[in-house]
């Protein structure tokens, strides 16, 4: 219900403000913040406490797991 309330509110304002943007919804078990943004690649065993890691083989190093998070959802909205 309160996710109907934000998303809701979410629409009205952006239909107050007249702008050509648009919501994007994702499955709220998408798990982005595991899932590198450069390749792909999910990394199976992260503790949630993890705030930063490397990531060697598309040579992020020091990646900030918000950051990450950020750019997989500005991927997705794009696909």
């Amino acid at each position: 219900m309160l996710a109907f309330y934000i998303k809701r509110c979410c629409e009205v304002k952006v239909q107050e403000k007249k702008q050509s943007k648009h919501i994007l919804k994702l499955n709220q078990w998408y798990l982005n913040s595991k899932i590198c943004h450069c390749f792909g690649h999910k990394m199976e065993e992260i503790s949630v406490s993890v705030r930063k890691w490397d990531y060697h083989p598309c040579g992020i190093l020091d990646i900030d797991r918000d950051l990450n998070t950020a750019l997989n959802i500005r991927d997705k909205a794009s696909d």
